[in-house]
């Protein structure tokens, strides 16, 4: 048995021209990282199907084979298979694929969310049968998702979901409860699943480097546009989608202009809401102002426009573990926007943050129209951003979580 991790997780993954392609982001991000650490990586995706193909194609992929991991790296296919029905017909195969990938790996680290078609979950169950320790990874809370976004769903599926989101919460306990060692990411995944877990850590995504995080002389020119009293530049990248708060993003943006603040913001990304939002923006006559370029794969782009913005806003409706905030504090851009325990934690020892309740997007235009009238707490609000995403780079935190592995990774539990 060599050097390997076996991660299990629901990573998309998806064949073109006979090739299989994978997030490029994970690739040259998370994967290298982890090969920094292990000699070899396996890691187990969900193979997209040809019905999905289109809306995949929002998403920067790569060519694993062109890839320099590619003597070290191995991605695994498995089914996707949320329906039951499918799921039924895959099981089988697949936890014989799953059983064979354990045996050969030495450690173990599995990322289950949901019940139906939940590979990493099957894996969990698989690896106590054999009387192996895993690694139990999470970074949001699927159950408490489905629940607070039900009320957009058809009524089939309202009725069904307090039951099933009930046994998800209790599976994925249950499998949480029998790992060695957990990886709650951010602090709403670890205050929900760390009192179930033997050994409990909070840890951070984070896809930025040390040279990523903002330059001084750069920091300074933000903050003198803040004094200076230039127009307000805001900025939120992620999903148009209903979790991401949109609607409530263009009604705090709308009643801040009419409140007098000067300003131009920029949504970055695209999703099931991009209609919704771009007809609220025309309606409330606020579309001159908000800028919509939709998905933007160059990571580049997405960094320069978090460099050249003083507000991070962001409405948030369901706990997770958002990237982008880490990725707005490295880049010295202010996080304002709904609270919780993740956010909160983030900016707990050095700042960076103002934080009103979840849906109260009222109060988040007031927090806004404040700033904009106090610029030298704005400024100062800026630079304890800056000191706050200090904290945060893919080295440091990689290190931390293949550590963990590494160190409660035994052969046997």
């Amino acid at each position: 048995m060599k050097d390997r991790l076996l991660l299990i997780s629901p990573l998309p993954t998806r064949y073109t021209a006979g090739e299989l392609e994978i997030d490029e982001q994970a690739l040259n991000s998370e994967f290298t990282q982890i090969l920094n650490h292990f000699e070899y990586l396996s890691v187990g995706c969900l193979l997209l199907p040809e019905s999905l193909r289109e809306t995949s194609e929002n998403s920067a992929w790569c060519k694993v084979s062109s890839s320099p991991l590619r003597d070290r790296l191995e991605i695994i296919p498995l089914p996707y298979a949320y329906k039951l029905t499918d799921f039924i017909a895959s099981f089988k195969q697949t936890r014989n694929l799953l059983r064979q990938e354990i045996l050969n790996s030495k450690y173990l680290a599995f990322s289950p969310y949901v019940l139906i078609g939940d590979w990493a979950g099957v894996a969990c169950l698989e690896a106590m049968s054999l009387g192996r320790s895993y690694a139990f990874m999470i970074a949001r809370i699927e159950y408490e998702i489905l629940r607070k976004t039900a009320r957009t769903q058809p009524l089939k599926r309202r009725i069904k979901y307090p039951i099933t989101t009930n046994l998800m919460k209790q599976y994925i306990r249950f499998v949480a409860s029998r790992s060695n060692v957990a990886l709650l990411q951010g602090s709403d995944c670890f205050n929900e699943f760390s009192p179930y877990c033997k050994n409990p850590h909070l840890v951070h995504k984070v896809s930025t480097n040390k040279s990523d995080q903002i330059e001084p002389a750069n920091l300074e020119h933000k903050l003198a546009s803040i004094i200076k009293g230039d127009d307000l530049q805001i900025c939120y990248s992620g999903r148009l989608s209903e979790m991401k708060g949109p609607l409530d993003w263009i009604r705090a943006i709308h009643l801040a202009l009419n409140s007098g603040v000067k300003l131009k913001a920029t949504w970055l990304g695209d999703g099931s809401l991009q209609n919704d939002a771009l007809s609220l923006a025309k309606e409330l006559a606020v579309d001159s102002f908000i800028d919509f370029p939709g998905f933007v794969s160059d990571r580049g782009q997405v960094l320069s426009t978090l460099l050249n913005s003083h507000l991070f806003m962001f409405c948030h409706k369901t706990p997770e573990s958002a990237r982008c905030l880490i990725e707005a504090l490295v880049s010295g851009c202010a996080i304002v926007g709904y609270s919780s325990a993740n956010s909160d934690e983030l900016v707990a020892e050095k700042g960076g943050g103002q934080f009103v309740p979840v849906n109260d997007w009222r109060k988040l235009a007031e927090t806004i129209i404040a700033l904009d009238r106090d610029r030298v707490k704005l400024a100062a609000l800026v630079r304890q951003a800056a000191l706050s995403g200090r904290n945060f780079d893919q080295e440091s935190i990689y290190h931390y979580r293949c550590s963990l592995i590494q160190q409660y990774g035994t052969n046997s539990v």
